[in-house]
């Protein structure tokens, strides 16, 4: 089989109280307002946490499913930033490199970033953070993506260093922390309901960059000055799952889920 993802994806259209799930032809006009209102995901984490790290699309490909977003690279090559339509590789090296349109993901979540909502986020750490974005929130049931740029008092980020085949469950991955302290930057952050859990992760998942690049990666904590947070409440979901042997015959259910 092709290792590239299914033509045919699942749209997941939150109407009423109700998931409608119908085929969906990619598009990637990025200006349909159904489009910028529909989060782009390739692959489940479930599936990149049990070790299904082969790049299935380009970024060149990826780039017409959204301008913001989090995700990874081919073997787990780091951490992936994306915002303002410009997209960032933090490496395990602690470099940053803009992404080419060569390279390619095993995950990543995608969205057109609209602003449904603003705020401040001033003094907090990483507990209290949570809680100013959970009263932004207008509900448990949707995607959420929010995208805040301000100083921070100090940070902690994370990134891996790349797998070699046979890849191993993320769970054994080698990681490097960064630390930094009153620094300026960008936060992306996103946030999915419990009724994806196994899709995606049921809590925040923060990714940052510093607007001088000297540092980046995925949040492990942080203290916020004060930051200008946009929020963008997106009601659809459209999952395309890698077509690949090995996702095929990836027995569903496992848990041996470690992503912090």
């Amino acid at each position: 089989m092709s290792s590239s993802p299914t033509s045919a994806t699942i749209l997941v259209v939150a109407v009423a109280a109700m998931f409608l799930l119908i085929p969906f032809a990619i598009l990637g006009t990025g200006g349909d307002d159904q489009e910028r209102e529909t989060l782009y995901q390739l692959n489940t984490l479930d599936a990149f946490l049990d070790g299904q790290y082969d790049g299935l699309i380009s970024y060149g490909e990826l780039y017409a499913h959204g301008d913001t977003g989090l995700g990874t690279f081919h073997a787990v090559d780091g951490e992936m930033i994306a915002f303002g339509g410009k997209f960032y590789q933090i490496c395990y090296n602690g470099s940053v490199n803009t992404v080419s349109s060569d390279m390619t993901a095993p995950l990543v979540m995608l969205t057109w970033f609209d602003v449904d909502a603003s705020g401040e986020l001033q003094d907090l750490n990483l507990s209290q953070t949570k809680s100013a974005l959970d009263a932004m929130r207008d509900s448990d049931n949707y995607i959420y993506v929010f995208v805040a740029h301000g100083t921070l008092d100090s940070v902690c980020t994370r990134s891996f260093a790349p797998f070699d085949e046979p890849y191993p469950p993320l769970s054994n991955a080698t990681s490097a922390y960064f630390y930094d302290w009153n620094v300026t930057g960008t936060l992306v952050v996103m946030w999915f309901p419990v009724s994806l859990s196994g899709v995606n992760l049921h809590d925040y998942h923060m990714h940052f960059l510093a607007d001088d690049l000297s540092i980046g990666g995925r949040v492990m904590d942080l203290n916020i000055s004060n930051m200008q947070v946009d929020m963008d409440r997106t009601p659809s979901l459209n999952l395309d799952f890698p077509e690949t042997d090995a996702f095929r015959d990836w027995e569903f259910g496992q848990d041996d889920r470690d992503v912090e």
